[in-house]
């Protein structure tokens, strides 16, 4: 499994959709975001969320970890 710590750049609710990017966390926020930003320096994920009750779960400025896990297709 893999750990990676993002951080939301943007939220916009558009045609009853939320669109949502994250991105990799930098070395920007101390010596635990420089610890971890040298292993994965880069990256992002775009989500659209159509289901309203999922809404709102994510905000600007705020970082999450996202957990990626190899699975059957």
């Amino acid at each position: 499994m893999i750990k990676a710590k993002f951080k939301c750049d943007h939220v916009d609710l558009k045609d009853e959709n939320e669109y949502i990017t994250l991105n990799v966390v930098t070395d920007d926020g101390g010596e635990c975001n420089r610890q971890w930003s040298k292993f994965t320096p880069s990256g992002s994920l775009d989500l659209v969320i159509s289901n309203e009750k999922a809404h709102g779960k994510f905000e600007v400025g705020k970082c999450y970890y996202v957990y990626i896990e190899e699975t059957e297709q």
